[in-house]
């Protein structure tokens, strides 16, 4: 076996312990960081030690009686911080999920914020349990006691940053915005490394078809390692379904063609290959820019559920797709394929055209949006912004959610004047 499928479960597991565990990511995390300060307690007591005898500025010898308290009253102050840390952090766990999203638990919980708060924390405490139990009558480690008053006086800063950071957590606007921003980037990434060749050809002879090996989600896939080992044989893989989506075991999970001059595809290729897609027990942001769009779609059709019924944050969902959709209108991206360095399509993975991005923006919206004039008339305005900037490959395709728009309102009965809103607004 080579070495590349050995380290092929390494990376496996540790893909998946990176972005499938976000919970275990935020207790993990900030473990990490306690027993960093904790072991600095230790090396600060050590030096403490090692020079007892060097005399200090007066005005810093701190008497036995006064580090002791010092000491014992910035642990029980970190602890108390770190129990407030994680009720917060739980609270906006459950307002997040009520009011916005179960979805956007994985952000909160990957939030860097969060965890380096209750790293400094739970670290405070144990530095500040470990200069207590080191300071005696006999031997009070200065040098400890000023880095533990110093990580005092960071844990008041992190706490007051922790809580207006907590605060904008759960308003929606800002979750959006942050939603949309990243989606931006990984959109504009996507669209400034893709690269262009020649697509025709691309079926030529069927040699095999893939079964997924287990139930679950498509999740992360190695795309550089399947375009690497289809050039090496003169294959081309065709992923069967989109990124995110449920497949069964024994169900199609890549379709290979064999190209002219083809190698015979061996089992231990099936394997190569079948390793290179991770199949997920749950959904999760492996793939930011389908996540988002999706995670911003269920923001929206939650505003316009009738236990909800906030059509203005549904509007600033619109609002923000459009914006995120500017540049893939406007260039037509197509980036489904995946090239060789000889600019051949050697992979191809359904989902990231700008037509599927579209339709999966802006269809869930315009069902739910039938009965809603308001919402129904920004869907509009959204389908005419990006009209005006598209491409005109991409033109057709928004006239076709103009379409769908228009005749699913004639279909709910609306009056005229309502319908002639939305036609102005298409218009403009």
């Amino acid at each position: 076996m080579s070495d590349l499928a050995l380290m092929k479960p390494l990376r496996r597991g540790l893909h998946l312990l990176r972005l499938d565990k976000p919970i275990a990511l935020f207790s993990t995390v900030p473990a990490l960081i306690s027993l960093a300060i904790f072991a600095a307690a230790l090396v600060l007591i050590w030096v403490d030690l090692r020079h007892a005898t060097m005399p200090l500025i007066p005005l810093f010898e701190i008497p036995y009686d006064t580090a002791r308290p010092i000491f014992t009253t910035i642990a029980a102050a970190a602890m108390t911080a770190l129990s407030l840390c994680y009720s917060l952090t739980l609270i906006v766990f459950t307002l997040a999920a009520g009011n916005i999203g179960p979805r956007l638990l994985n952000r909160f919980t990957s939030e860097r914020t969060n965890q380096l708060t209750a790293g400094i924390f739970g670290g405070t405490f144990l530095f500040s349990l470990m200069g207590a139990i080191a300071c005696s009558p006999a031997f009070v480690p200065h040098i400890t006691l000023f880095a533990a008053i110093f990580l005092a006086v960071l844990s008041v800063v992190m706490l007051i940053y922790f809580v207006r950071h907590v605060a904008s957590s759960v308003t929606i606007d800002e979750e959006l915005a942050k939603i949309g921003t990243a989606l931006t980037r990984d959109i504009d990434t996507l669209m400034d490394t893709a690269s262009t060749g020649q697509t025709d050809g691309y079926k030529t002879k069927p040699a095999a078809v893939i079964e997924a090996d287990e139930d679950g989600y498509i999740g992360w896939i190695e795309e550089e390692a399947l375009v690497a080992f289809a050039a090496a044989n003169a294959l081309h893989l065709e992923i069967a379904l989109p990124p995110g989506k449920f497949v069964l075991t024994g169900t199609p999970l890549v379709r290979v063609y064999a190209g002219e001059g083809a190698s015979p595809l061996t089992e231990h290729g099936r394997t190569e290959i079948l390793s290179s897609v991770f199949i997920q027990s749950t959904r999760s942001q492996t793939r930011n820019i389908e996540f988002a769009i999706h995670l911003i779609v269920e923001i929206g059709l939650r505003a316009l559920s009738p236990g909800t019924n906030d059509t203005f944050t549904a509007i600033s969902c619109i609002d923000r797709l459009s914006s995120v959709l500017r540049r893939p209108v406007a260039a037509n991206l197509d980036s489904s394929h995946r090239f060789d360095k000889n600019a051949v399509a050697r992979l191809k993975i359904p989902g990231l055209s700008v037509s599927d991005l579209i339709r999966t923006a802006f269809s869930p919206f315009r069902r739910a949006a039938v009965d809603n004039v308001l919402m129904a008339s920004h869907i509009a305005s959204a389908l005419a912004r990006l009209k005006d900037v598209a491409h005109p490959d991409v033109v057709p395709i928004l006239d076709e959610q103009a379409a769908f728009l228009q005749e699913a309102l004639q279909s709910d009965g609306l009056l005229d004047t309502d319908l002639d809103l939305v036609a102005r607004r298409l218009d403009t």
